[in-house]
């Protein structure tokens, strides 16, 4: 896969995660789906108003793309993780 094609299933993987947690109602940065991750190939910045990968930031220096990719399986991780602990939640709100 050349780096471009990588990129481009990077932004579409960072457009599905924010979907997923939109849908979810764990996420209101529906506002932000036009946008949820830019991949600069050239400067080797990722931005994102949505994920902040973990230090809190928009801009985001990598070395490798897998990098990125890693980010946004931790991300996704996370999205995960939070909807288990919404059902848990209302489960428990039921009994």
């Amino acid at each position: 896969m050349s780096p471009q094609d990588k990129v481009k299933e990077l932004e579409f993987t960072a457009a599905a995660i924010l979907r997923l947690r939109v849908c979810a109602n764990i996420s209101d940065d529906a506002s932000k789906s036009y946008d949820p991750l830019t991949i600069d190939l050239e400067n080797k910045i990722a931005h994102s108003y949505i994920f902040d990968f973990f230090d809190g930031g928009r801009h985001h220096k990598f070395n490798e793309l897998s990098e990125v990719e890693l980010w946004l399986n931790m991300e996704l991780f996370r999205t995960l993780q939070m909807m288990k602990d919404e059902m848990r939640g209302e489960q428990e709100n039921e009994n």
